[in-house]
């Protein structure tokens, strides 16, 4: 049975939000659940990771409007046995977030701020993950607000008090999400995922070392016959709305001759891999033998939510497609992306090129040799 990672929101994007009366900001902290839970359904294969999106206050707007009913009616009889249903209410989600917690490699939770305070679902929710939750899993917050927006800081204090790690940095969201905002809470999604992955690679590998003692050299051999397969060394960069995004990229194929095509296998933990949806742009960068370090040292050390993707690169921005060329490549291809293919836990996006140019005339492409086919 595959673990999840799940999110936990008090307001999720799709249920209308509260009276203003209520005291909800503007903001909607939903929509960060949905991006960061969209970038985990997209990351690995659907054995490797599966989100789940909890709302925590579900049945919160019926219960105020019943509440005003049995109020204006005068009720108090009516009014006691409500709450009594509410206080059942509570211990159920209690119990259902306990049962999830037992199934969970990671999570993260995001709630708005009223009144200066995380909403009391939330922070019921808080304990119960506080008392029940393993440590050595990744944990996330988010929220929205129209103001101050306290309620982030309290539920990363009573995280980081009880013990847990980060993986990534608290995300804020006053009053409208913009796109950057979308897609910090895509990449933080991602680097989620990454971290649920990098503690499961922690825990078997003991399991792993014997396993491959205990194999026949014939699978050995498998990996590094697979691993003799070699591939040009290229930049992909990609443009969605206001946001860019790059990676390093070796498993580059030409596909057809006329249309002229590509082929561009992208893991599904890349933040990239959200660019590349079909009828997206991209320019697949060929980097240059012997001028090819630099650009992949740019490319391959990490990245915070949000950042400038190109660090040191030098780029500039095509008039065609808006995506970024780099300028010290061997050559570079605009493309556009007619199909996709999910192949185990890669993207193999096929792409027809629509333009590009050869900036050196004397280069030679830039191969990437491996010893394993188990790894990059």
């Amino acid at each position: 049975m595959p673990k999840r990672v799940w999110a936990a929101t008090a307001w999720p994007a799709h249920v209308p939000p509260p009276s203003e009366d209520d005291g909800v900001p503007p903001a909607d902290a939903g929509v960060g659940a949905r991006g960061i839970t969209h970038a985990l359904t997209s990351t690995g294969d659907e054995r490797a990771i599966q989100a789940t999106l909890v709302r925590l206050d579900r049945e919160r707007a019926a219960r105020s409007a019943r509440l005003r009913e049995a109020r204006d009616a005068g009720g108090a009889a009516g009014d006691d046995a409500l709450r009594a249903e509410w206080d059942a209410l509570i211990a159920r989600v209690a119990h259902e977030l306990e049962a999830l917690i037992e199934k969970t490699d990671g999570f993260c939770i995001g709630a708005p701020t009223l009144g200066g305070h995380m909403p009391t679902p939330v922070s019921n929710a808080l304990g119960v993950i506080v008392k029940e939750s393993t440590r050595e899993y990744p944990a996330g917050v988010f929220g929205s607000f129209g103001w101050s927006g306290e309620a982030v800081d309290l539920m990363e204090a009573r995280l980081k008090d009880g013990g847990f790690d980060f993986a990534f940095a608290p995300i804020r969201c006053k009053f409208k999400p913009t796109q950057e905002t979308l897609q910090i809470c895509e990449e933080s999604g991602t680097d989620l995922a990454q971290s649920v992955k990098k503690v499961r690679r922690k825990k078997q590998s003991d399991k792993t070392k014997q396993v491959s003692a205990g194999s026949s050299f014939g699978q050995s051999d498998t990996a590094a016959a697979v691993g003799r397969i070699v591939g040009s060394l290229c930049a992909v960069t990609a443009k969605k709305d206001d946001a860019q995004s790059a990676v390093l990229a070796s498993w580059v194929s030409q596909a057809s001759f006329n249309p002229p095509a590509l082929t561009v296998a992208v893991a599904k933990e890349r933040a990239v891999e959200s660019f590349l949806l079909k009828g997206s742009v991209f320019n697949l960068n060929v980097l240059q033998g012997g001028n090819e370090k630099e650009t992949m040292k740019s490319l391959l050390k990490p990245f915070k939510p949000g950042e400038d993707r190109f660090g040191d690169m030098e780029v500039k921005i095509s008039e065609t497609n808006g995506c970024a060329i780099v300028t010290e490549a061997l050559s570079y291809l605009e493309c556009e992306v007619s199909e996709r293919m999910e192949c185990g836990d890669h993207w193999v996006v096929l792409a027809t090129v629509r333009d590009g140019k050869l900036l050196q005339e004397d280069g030679l492409t830039a191969i990437h040799h491996r010893k394993t086919g188990t790894s990059y």
